[in-house]
């Protein structure tokens, strides 16, 4: 398996400085000079993301407690998408 660099998305850096500019101008502090970011309109991929295999599989249901494989186990088998299954907390999605 080839490790890859974990980046933040151009947009994301940008939203970021849009942030600190807010603040420092709120703070009456000149804002930070223009910062050029390289492919700023480009879409966010999910390229480095794939299926797990079934030992990778086997791993996560081993290390996920009695209430998370469960979950687990909807979203990997069946297909649900996470929001399916709640909020953060899982306490207001599907009941079964």
């Amino acid at each position: 398996m080839q490790a890859h660099a974990i980046t933040n998305a151009p947009t994301y850096i940008a939203n970021y400085l849009k942030f600190v500019n807010s603040w420092l101008t709120f703070n009456n502090q000149p804002p930070i000079k223009k910062i050029k970011i390289g492919n700023r309109n480009r879409r966010t991929t999910i390229e480095y993301e794939r299926i797990p295999n079934k030992n990778e599989l086997k791993q996560i249901l081993n290390y996920a407690d009695e209430r998370g494989r469960p979950c687990v186990s909807l979203i990997a088998f069946p297909g649900l998408r996470p929001a399916t299954l709640g909020n953060t907390r899982g306490i207001d999605g599907v009941k079964i």
